[in-house]
């Protein structure tokens, strides 16, 4: 074969060039307490969405009901009634996210843009929001302040083949717990492995409260989270 290739028409603007397609490289699962897709629904325990061979090896390893769905990324999702997953953790990312559709219009750390805002300001310079907790979850739901985004990327104990997994969550809980004290004890933890490996275990935390105002008053309620504990290095917790 033969190629007798001559045009040139980008060379004036290399910037309109169409790019090489970049694969997806993303997490193999997501882990989920909630399913959005029919309400929110508070789960009874962990639900992976992902591909359906490693679908079938989850319910293999945790028992479970697989079944397929719609989503832009994985076309299965297997319920467990695992409510605390050993993990091994390879990331954990936290801040403070804004959207408009697919668009960032606030990235911040609470205090400060971490990345340039798409009209005043620069990335470094205050964000303007607010100081309390109670104000910045009213300006979330107003739909005009950011809420935590966090985003923990592990693979699992009981089958580090599986590859990496990744829960992500908005919760305004887990983020109090992670400025608190549970960056804290991952950092010491990474600090004491010599790959810098985390073991955890990833758990749906129930917080239970008694509404003491309006027609509700006296009534219990619950609702839950995802959070961390028994944090330790991995070189420690594989050999307990």
């Amino acid at each position: 074969m033969a190629l007798n290739l001559k045009s040139s028409i980008f060379d004036a603007d290399p910037d309109a060039k169409p790019r090489e397609p970049v694969k997806y490289q993303g997490p193999e699962f997501s882990v989920v307490c909630y399913d959005y897709d029919d309400g929110p629904v508070a789960l009874d325990g962990w639900m992976f969405k992902t591909d359906p061979v490693i679908a079938r090896l989850v319910t293999e390893l945790y028992g479970g009901i697989a079944e397929e769905f719609e989503h832009k990324r994985y076309t299965m999702k297997a319920a467990t009634n695992r409510t605390s997953l050993d993990i091994v953790i390879t990331g954990v990312e936290s801040d403070m996210k804004l959207w408009n559709g697919s668009t960032l219009v606030h990235h911040c750390t609470g205090t400060h843009f971490l990345s340039d805002p798409p009209c005043k300001g620069v990335k470094g310079d205050e964000c303007g929001c607010p100081e309390t907790i109670r104000e910045r979850k009213q300006a979330a739901r107003d739909k005009w302040g950011p809420r935590p985004d966090i985003r923990v990327r592990f693979r699992l104990a009981d089958d580090q083949e599986l590859g990496t997994g990744e829960m992500k969550t908005g919760s305004w809980d887990l983020s109090g717990e992670l400025e608190s004290y549970l960056a804290a004890r991952l950092a010491h933890a990474e600090e004491r492995d010599p790959a810098g490996e985390i073991a955890a275990e990833l758990y749906i935390k129930t917080v239970e409260f008694v509404i003491k105002n309006g027609k509700s008053k006296g009534t219990t309620v619950s609702y839950q989270y995802p959070s961390l504990r028994n944090i330790r290095p991995w070189n420690e917790a594989i050999a307990e």
